[in-house]
């Protein structure tokens, strides 16, 4: 697994999010997510604004032959209940304060012959503890893309160890703790 796949994987064992399981395409998850978007934005009115749909649109969901809703709206549905369960659950856990990547470390990437003589190389990024870790955890929190969020993450590393460096290969791993 590459560095932004494995990071993101750390992140969600960190943070479990639980939720409704109904899939979104059943009418039961549709509605539930409807619901609890509606209880954490503060009313269907507030809900529908803060999602960019129609008001009218939003109530008709709810009707008894509502219209049915298309895939890129039940998208926009899907990743707002997601991003509102991930704030929920960053806001409840005390965040990581270590973060220990094990790959394939070069130094310079425009300069392989700087590579560890090791090729599977440990790196505890301890000096970023709990605050240089935070950025990342937002990112990841406020729906970035795996990659995005490694991008964050290794602006971070880089700043806190001022060095060059890329890890390199397809069995990265990364721990939290």
């Amino acid at each position: 697994m590459r560095f932004p796949e494995a990071l993101d994987g750390a992140l969600r064992g960190w943070y479990p999010v639980a939720g409704i399981k109904s899939p979104i395409s059943q009418r039961r998850g549709f509605t539930a997510r409807l619901n609890a978007l509606e209880r954490a934005l503060g009313g269907r009115r507030a809900a529908a604004a803060a999602m960019g749909i129609g008001y009218s649109t939003w109530g008709a969901w709810f009707a008894k032959k509502p219209r049915g809703a298309s895939a890129a709206s039940l998208r926009k549905v899907d990743d707002a209940y997601a991003q509102l369960l991930r704030t929920k659950t960053v806001t409840k856990t005390s965040g990581p304060g270590l973060m220990v990547v094990t790959a394939d470390v070069v130094a310079d990437p425009r300069k392989s012959r700087y590579r560890n003589k090791t090729l599977r190389r440990q790196f505890k990024a301890d000096q970023l503890g709990k605050a240089g870790i935070r950025p990342i955890v937002l990112r990841w929190q406020n729906g970035g893309s795996p990659a995005d969020v490694a991008a964050v993450a290794i602006a971070a590393i880089k700043s806190a160890y001022s060095t060059e460096f890329a890890f390199e290969g397809d069995s990265v791993t990364v721990e939290l703790s």
